[in-house]
């Protein structure tokens, strides 16, 4: 077509447009459909794309795959990679289709090279990492990350900074902690540069979220305390909200019932008519829960209500909304006893759940599931979740590597002071040995010796050998307490010397403004705390013996396969500081032993207090073993160690075990 033809086709459609109106959207479709002009085309598509974007979802989407394929076909690349990389949010996140957001933007790909700026080529790789870390492939979003940071340049620093910050979040959620905060930092760094506050905000929150999920609650909450400091202004309203809502999250971890309420409460605080409908869905959702569990169902529907009433308003809802609302709701129907309807809630938060792909999510919805289909009454299906539930939970990610380190540390130091008891057992075993043989050869040579004098030997014979074992029993007692001193010496001296050394050590590196060195101090600073913490159980002074045995049973329910279950009563202020670590020792051995040499599925943990005694018993369905046998072994250290801490604490152990039919570990405790 000549340009006067096409001049003229504009200028009626320009008047015309005036005349029916600039959002009549059946006009312009009416004339897409009648030209033949494929220039005409793309410009009527590019109008009905203005007027749909933020409207109608679904027809903006579907107009912009008709532009792309149309701009593809006039090779008008920059036109179809800006229309695909805009509408990439609708399609990914509002309709939540990643398939087809990745597949617009793979079909503009082959024509990379033909793209004029770094922008557009690393914006499509931007983009179709995003899809793939939609519940799809994180390892692929990483690497389709890499590439777009390879085609952008210095000019592109606000997509490289993004990049960072998104490329962190994948990095976190799979597995890859350190990596996750390496790139929270550069991504805070760069938006630094920038002087965007609220970014650079925005990746801080990254690594206070990263220590959340490797409960360092203590350390997330520290940094939490800084970050709300810095955000004090206006603007940051939703930030301010979401860190007050994280830290809720955090102490219903810790089953810290009135701090997590303040927490939400403050959280609400914040929401107003402006706050976006993401914000309000996870507040007032997670507030109505709270209550629900509480009892307090006239609160708990004020919430839902408020949830309900807001989804009324807004026509743009994403998934994440209906996420949140059907959880809250599910709930709240099982909690009044409507347990059909919560079924059909449930099950659609389950369908979303694994359309993202969070685990940790879908984990809580497999248990919502058991617990609806329980009430209902149907025990398979009751089943079949809460199995899923437990797998999820297993599977979940580990701690970090700091936190291996730890673990192992402590394996390595529990078994070089377990090989020192067994050898000086052996040593006091054999001198009992070549002692009952000198005795033998003088009962032989003394058989005409009168009965009185046979007496005085028999009671001196007694005596020596309950002294030889009170000197063994002793000796061990001794030795369990020297160990515990020991690792409380090597625990002190790494924090207040190694620990104070590489403290001056970063003054030093912070005057001399090497962040890089910095970051590796800091790295160092806190293995070191960490190392000292594991050597000696501090955590039951701090928290006592009661939540310090329940962390240990934590840590390796997260760092194993073992499904491990627990009933343990409140044992603190019962023994003294002395004992408390015995107790303690003796759980943590028994647990490390099942790991190493049970190949067991599932132990269960039961420590209850009755009348005078504490009842403890550590049951697994390993292997088992022949107990004579083990314990003659001076290979097995495990139980020999387990029985003089036993002694040491004046209580009496027993071992019920048999090969291929597990084994059931009792100790009884005198509490006085």
């Amino acid at each position: 077509m000549s340009a006067k033809p096409y001049l003229v086709f504009i200028i009626c459609l320009l008047f015309v447009s005036c005349v029916v109106g600039q959002n009549d959207l059946s006009y312009y479709k009416s004339v897409l459909d009648s030209t033949k002009s494929k220039t005409q085309k793309l410009s009527i598509l590019d109008s009905i794309l203005k007027l749909t974007r933020g409207k109608d979802h679904k027809a903006y989407v579907f107009h912009t795959e008709e532009y792309v394929e149309l701009a593809k076909e006039l090779k008008l690349y920059d036109k179809a990679a800006r229309a695909a990389i805009r509408s990439f949010y609708y399609i990914n996140s509002v309709l939540n289709d990643p398939d087809r957001g990745i597949k617009l933007v793979e079909g503009i790909l082959p024509y990379e090279n033909q793209l004029t700026t770094s922008r557009m080529k690393g914006g499509l790789y931007l983009k179709r990492a995003d899809g793939y870390a939609n519940g799809k492939d994180l390892n692929i979003a990483i690497d389709n990350f890499n590439k777009a940071l390879e085609r952008f340049t210095e000019k592109d620093s606000f997509q490289v900074a993004d990049v960072y910050l998104f490329r962190g979040r994948a990095k976190s959620y799979s597995g890859d902690f350190f990596g996750g905060i390496e790139d929270y930092r550069k991504s805070y760094e760069y938006f630094e540069s920038l002087k965007d506050k609220e970014y650079m905000l925005n990746a801080q929150q990254g690594i206070i979220t990263i220590y959340s999920m490797n409960g360092f609650l203590e350390d997330a909450k520290k940094e939490r305390g800084k970050l709300l400091e810095l955000a004090k202004e206006d603007k940051f309203i939703n930030l301010r909200l979401t860190e007050h809502y994280n830290q809720s999250i955090d102490y219903k971890k810790q089953d810290l019932i009135s701090e997590r309420e303040k927490e939400l409460l403050k959280a609400a605080q914040y929401i107003n008519e402006k706050t976006d409908l993401y914000y309000k869905s996870l507040v007032y959702g997670e507030l109505s829960d709270f209550y629900g569990e509480q009892k307090n169902l006239e609160a708990s529907v004020k919430y839902l209500d408020l949830i309900e009433t807001e989804l009324k308003k807004d026509v743009s809802i994403d998934n994440y909304v209906w996420s949140s609302y059907y959880t809250s709701k599910a709930n709240y129907l099982k909690n009044i006893g409507n347990f059909n309807t919560a079924l059909d809630y449930a099950l659609r938060k389950n369908k979303i759940a694994l359309i993202f792909d969070f685990k940790e999510d879908i984990m809580n919805t497999q248990k919502l599931l058991s617990e609806i289909y329980e009430e209902k009454g149907d025990h398979y299906n009751s089943i079949k979740y809460f199995k899923k539930y437990n797998h999820l939970k297993d599977s979940l990610f580990g701690v970090t590597k700091a936190n291996a380190l730890v673990y192992y540390q402590t394996l390595y130091e529990t078994e070089k002071k377990e090989k020192e008891i067994v050898e000086k057992n052996s040593e006091i075993d054999l001198l009992e040995e070549t002692n009952a043989y000198k005795k033998k050869q003088f009962i032989v040579g003394s058989l005409g010796l009168t009965a009185l004098f046979g007496f005085i030997l028999m009671i001196r014979n007694r005596r020596h050998l309950k002294k030889s074992q009170l000197l063994q029993e002793k000796y061990t007692q001794d030795l369990l307490v020297s160990q515990e001193e020991e690792r409380k010496r090597v625990s002190k001296d790494l924090h207040d010397s190694i620990g104070q050394s590489l403290l001056l050590i970063k003054n030093k590196v912070v005057l001399n403004k090497d962040d890089s060195t910095k970051d590796i101090v800091d790295s160092a600073i806190e293995e070191v705390r960490s190392i000292s913490r594991a050597l000696h159980p501090f955590q039951i002074q701090e928290l006592g013996i009661t939540r310090g045995i329940e962390n240990v049973i934590s840590q390796v329910d997260e760092t194993t396969d073992l499904f491990i279950s627990s009933e343990i009563d409140n044992i603190d202020d019962v023994f003294s500081q002395e004992k408390e670590v015995n107790i303690f020792r003796i759980v943590q051995e028994s647990l490390n032993n099942i790991i190493k040499h049970a190949n067991a599925e599932a132990v269960r943990v039961d420590i209850v207090k009755k009348n005078r005694f504490i009842f403890m018993t550590i049951k697994d369905n390993g292997v088992g073993f022949d107990f004579s046998e083990r314990f003659n072994d001076f290979k097995s250290l495990g139980l020999k160690t387990l029985k003089e801490r036993t002694k040491f604490l004046n209580g009496i152990m027993s071992v019920d075990s048999e090969k291929n039919k597990g084994t059931t570990l009792e100790f009884r405790i005198p509490t006085k």
